[in-house]
């Protein structure tokens, strides 16, 4: 299941029609999506708990977020 592009349009709102045509016609964009869409949404959650224990687990999560997305930015500048 692929859920909703809205936090990558945030981030790259000029690519908002290629994200789109890429998350209907590219599984691979779409699965990348979806992976960042979980990371990000958990990353928020991680946020508003502000548990200092948590740190080390941000860090990596927003390190696998922003990798991601540096992968779909290759993808929708190329598309």
């Amino acid at each position: 299941m692929t859920i909703g592009y809205e936090n990558l349009v945030k981030e790259l709102p000029e690519f908002e029609s290629k994200i789109c045509k890429l998350k209907a016609r590219d599984q691979q964009f779409s699965k990348l999506l979806n992976d960042y869409n979980l990371l990000e949404n958990r990353i928020a959650i991680l946020k508003d708990r502000a548990c200092t224990d948590d740190g080390a687990l941000l860090t990596d999560l927003k390190k696998r977020s922003l990798t991601i997305k540096d992968r779909m930015y290759i993808m929708l500048k190329n598309a």
